[in-house]
């Protein structure tokens, strides 16, 4: 039961975490944005001269969606699977995702300068796929090598 408390409470800080970058007008928004690019463009030039590509503030936002849900799919799976129902874990996770990316693109209609956008829950329903299809494997190699090295010899 503690375990499922411990998840549970760090789902909802990255909810909360999400819900707070959402809630940045689009001018501090733009500006987490920025320094981020800037810092990969920096460093990409740096390290492969001039010549290195630039990653537009456009493709940083939009993996910033992916990678804050593939972390809240993990989450979310760690908080509702109870080591019984994979699938049921699964379609849990799945579900309390989408349902958050949905009311997230929902609240940022209300912040000043920022828009709703269906193809964000699309890109972060993809983010949740990926987080949920890395805990499954990472589930199912650990029954699997745990029922292989709980095997007696010669067996």
């Amino acid at each position: 039961m503690k375990n499922r408390v411990y998840w549970w409470a760090l789902t909802a800080l990255w909810c909360l975490v999400i819900f707070f970058q959402s809630g940045k007008n689009a001018d501090a928004s733009d500006a987490n944005s920025l320094f981020i690019v800037d810092l990969i463009n920096n460093t990409l030039i740096s390290v492969f001269g001039s010549q290195a590509g630039v990653l537009s503030n456009f493709v940083v936002r939009k993996a910033a969606h992916f990678i804050e849900y593939l972390i809240l799919g993990v989450l979310f799976f760690k908080s509702w699977f109870t080591g019984e129902k994979l699938r049921q874990g699964v379609a849990l996770a799945f579900l309390s995702g989408v349902i958050y990316s949905i009311s997230d693109e929902i609240h940022q209609i209300f912040v000043p300068g920022r828009t709703g956008k269906l193809i964000d829950v699309v890109i972060d329903s993809t983010g949740l796929v990926m987080g949920l299809l890395l805990i499954t494997l990472a589930v199912l190699w650990k029954r699997s090598h745990y029922k292989v090295s709980r095997c007696p010899p010669g067996h």
